[in-house]
């Protein structure tokens, strides 16, 4: 059964998906906006159809189960998808906004590794009879490369950056933070699933949803940054970028 944090962890998480959702349909196409952030409502409307669909929450509160029979079997497929499509989503909005060759080819190189391993799962193992918990693992540190990289591209800038005006700063913080956090728990969900913990694993799940209304709080912040938006203050990071790939 699941506990009263479990359920509120869910409530909120589900709410704040939506209010995240509905605000960057009014901030993320505005003309003068980056135009990376046009990949974040794509985003958000996936997030909330899986969870309607297929989050145990759900089936389990409201009896909804749109698959019927099936609906374990769809939940492990969706769920094992929606890795790739997350880290597509992400990669795309990190490769725009990194200017060093060398983490533009790790990064890269990262997302092939994974690749490799998630069509090696989907082959051996097969998406609908589990989550495959590892490549979510893999997924989330392939984050923290270009993320952390991006940070370094800033401190090495000698003029002054107004941080709080600049949209990636806020996303790419809500990325790196919601993969560090998800890591531990991911690894530990790792453990129970081998050592018949389901019971545990399910109850930890709320560090999950919690970490991810933390990222949809600082995504709204990125949204809404009302600095001079024509600039994208990340190109300042330029020259401090290059010497990642430059000696000195």
């Amino acid at each position: 059964m699941p506990t009263n944090i479990y359920f509120i962890s869910n409530v909120v998480n589900i709410a704040a998906n939506i209010l995240v959702f509905i605000i960057s349909l009014l901030y993320c196409y505005r003309r003068g906006k980056p135009r990376y952030l046009r990949l974040f409502p794509i985003y958000l409307a996936v997030s909330i159809a899986v969870e309607l669909l297929v989050n145990s929450f759900m089936t389990t509160l409201w009896h909804f189960q749109p698959f019927g029979s099936y609906q374990d079997r769809a939940r492990n497929v969706i769920y094992n998808l929606w890795g790739p499509f997350e880290l597509y989503i992400f990669s795309c909005f990190l490769f725009r906004i990194s200017h060093s060759k060398i983490v533009r080819t790790i990064f890269a190189a990262s997302i092939l590794l994974y690749g490799i391993y998630f069509l090696a799962y989907a082959v051996g193992v097969g998406l609908s009879k589990e989550t495959g918990l590892i490549a979510i693992v893999m997924e989330n540190i392939t984050f923290i490369l270009p993320c952390s990289a991006w940070y370094w591209s800033i401190f090495a800038v000698s003029k002054s950056i107004d941080l709080p005006g600049d949209p990636a700063f806020w996303l790419v913080t809500g990325i790196l933070f919601y993969a560090v956090a998800i890591i531990p728990y991911f690894l530990i969900a790792i453990y129970c699933t081998r050592h018949g913990l389901d019971a545990l694993c399910g109850s930890l799940y709320c560090i999950n949803n919690f970490s991810l209304v933390v990222t949809y709080i600082l995504f709204i912040k990125g949204f809404t940054c009302r600095a001079n938006i024509l600039v994208n203050i990340s190109h300042q990071a330029q020259q401090g970028a290059a010497g990642l790939s430059t000696p000195t």
